[in-house]
């Protein structure tokens, strides 16, 4: 239902633009007074950050309370909430259960210890949430909050201050409040956080911003590395390269009398916060996996061979999967759609596809005409290294096997760059006379607005999905004294995408233990080695059927 949404936006632009021309004066002198309030707070760097920070913080929080709660649904949800656990438990990693073959699941190693595969950012947020507020989505509301701060940050130092608050306002809007960066546990805004923390240092180190201050900007610049390398490496590392470039080119041509000084006041407090973020991930990596240089994620996928993440990467070695339902999920689902994108015709159509998911996502219809007024900015250095750094991050990514909307999150902030400066010319456009382009900014911002109010109506649906199912049957058993062991047995219409079998950190402790049916023999040996569980079978996996939750001793 959310992304039906973008078909009606072409009847809200053309809204928009027959309501400009007919109020355009009025419309002028609206925006006035929000382009004076807008002045005010750009004043504030500090209190411009704040308060986009907290508006974020507050809609994410409100929408998810009020709404509708963030229950997991995808593979990658739950592997993000191991990690938040374990962190929250004050472990790094967790000792592998005797029975793990039972227990495995997607995107989760078991040996030699268990823990998920991916980069450990949105772990922490999320375990931050579990600590702080008692629940891990209060993670999402402190990203959230991270995100448009750092967005509203970033443009500070690209633009005059009305037009960056205006803009910190927009990617509020438009990725702050009900998307999945904010309302799932998959990710995506820590990695834009990082990206707009690397481009906003950036800017501020190379022109010596009257808002910056050469250390802190230098620490935060290095922050946006440390973000992007822990949630979204390889995409960060494509991303990251241009700017490490363009350091490295600005610091060959300083004076000679500066170069002490920016050594002091710059390159050293970088290099040192980096140094502790190598560190910290080396001595992650060693208790993970046993080896300082071997990332979660490769040892994963050597032992579960999906297919490779880059379409020009040969097939690994396949492995003899111990349950059907992941040899489907890897073997089958994507190995079908690797080799399919191999052809000429699938690459053609995934790179169509794809353009077309982050077009509608950070633009869609409503951006289209700030999007094209901005083209003329492209004759400005800073706007052109912006536009190629977008490109360059698409154009790599049409390489890759796998794909979601947050594997572009690392430029998200020099979309909105491009977007914001587009709406500064687009409002300085007054044909006779007339102040049109003020009213089309305006009306285009209440646009927004009201996308974000759909997009929070239509949040609540599917109250029968089958996420909500294991939330609510998870629920059920929790709220009986004891522990309970659920059993679950997928029929033949399994889909791999519903997967049941997920933990939390702690195996021994957690009142409901998921396992894999692997025959009753086995069954009975795993029931055996946890007496003081209450043993259920759940069948899922049948046309037409509800998963059904039984007492073993009744299947």
């Amino acid at each position: 239902m959310t992304g039906a949404l973008l078909h009606y936006e072409p009847w809200v632009l053309g809204f928009v633009v027959l309501a400009a021309l007919l109020f355009a004066r009025p419309a002028g002198r609206v925006w006035g007074a929000v382009g004076r309030a807008l002045d005010q707070v750009g004043r504030r760097p500090a209190a411009a950050v704040l308060i986009t920070a907290l508006l974020a913080a507050v809609g994410s929080g409100a929408a998810a309370s009020f709404l509708q709660w963030p229950e997991p649904r995808i593979h990658d949800e739950f592997s993000y909430l191991l990690a938040a656990d374990t962190y929250a438990h004050g472990r790094l990693t967790n000792p592998t259960h005797p029975q793990w073959r039972h227990l495995e699941t997607y995107h989760v190693i078991h040996v030699p210890t268990y823990m998920s595969k991916y980069p450990p950012a949105q772990g922490l947020v999320l375990a931050a949430g579990q600590v702080l507020g008692g629940h891990p989505a209060v993670g999402l509301w402190l990203s959230a909050a991270l995100l448009c701060g750092s967005l509203t940050w970033m443009l500070l130092g690209w633009l005059p201050g009305r037009w960056a608050v205006l803009g910190g306002l927009l990617g509020l809007l438009r990725f702050g409040v009900t998307t999945y960066w904010t309302q799932s546990y998959w990710g995506g805004a820590l990695t834009a956080a990082g990206g707009a923390l690397l481009f906003g240092g950036l800017i501020r180190v190379l022109h010596r911003s009257p808002h910056g201050r050469p250390t802190r900007d230098a620490l935060l610049l290095a922050l946006g590395l440390a973000l992007l390398a822990n949630s979204r490496p390889w995409e960060g590392l494509v991303t990251a390269l241009p700017a490490l470039v363009v350091l490295l080119l600005w610091r060959a041509r300083l004076p000679a009398a500066e170069g002490p000084s920016v050594r002091r006041r710059v390159i050293l407090p970088a290099a040192l916060a980096l140094s502790v973020v190598v560190a910290g991930m080396a001595y992650n990596n060693q208790a993970v996996t046993g080896d300082a240089f071997t990332l979660p994620y490769e040892l994963h996928d050597a032992d579960y061979s999906p297919p490779p993440p880059f379409l020009w990467s040969s097939l690994p070695v396949a492995v003899d999967y111990r349950h059907e339902p992941m040899r489907d999920f890897w073997r089958r689902v994507y190995l079908d759609e690797y080799s399919h994108k191999r052809t000429a015709a699938g690459f053609v159509e995934a790179v169509g596809r794809r353009a077309h998911n982050l077009w509608s996502f950070y633009l869609g219809w409503l951006l289209l005409l700030p999007a094209l007024a901005c083209l003329p900015e492209l004759r400005r250095r800073r706007m052109r290294f912006a536009a190629a750094v977008s490109v360059l991050l698409f154009v790599v990514l049409t390489g890759s096997t796998y794909y979601g909307r947050h594997y572009y999150a690392p430029v998200t902030a020099l979309v909105l760059l491009l977007v914001t400066a587009g709406c500064r010319r687009l409002a300085a456009w007054r044909p006779g006379g007339r102040p049109l382009g003020r009213a089309l900014v305006l009306g285009l911002l209440l646009a927004c607005g009201l996308r974000l109010a759909a997009h929070a109506w239509v949040m609540p649906l599917h109250p029968d999905a089958w996420h909500l199912l294991r939330a609510r049957t998870l629920a059920d058993l929790t709220d009986w004294p004891g522990q309970d062991l659920v059993i679950v047995r997928y029929g033949p219409d399994h889909d791999t995408a519903q997967e049941w079998v997920f933990n939390g950190a702690d195996l021994e402790a957690t009142e409901v233990l998921w396992a894999r049916d692997l025959g009753d023999e086995a069954n009975a040996e795993l029931i055996e080695a946890l007496p003081e569980r209450r043993p259920w079978l759940l069948v899922t996996g049948h046309k037409g059927r509800l998963p059904e939750l039984l007492p073993y001793a009744d299947r």
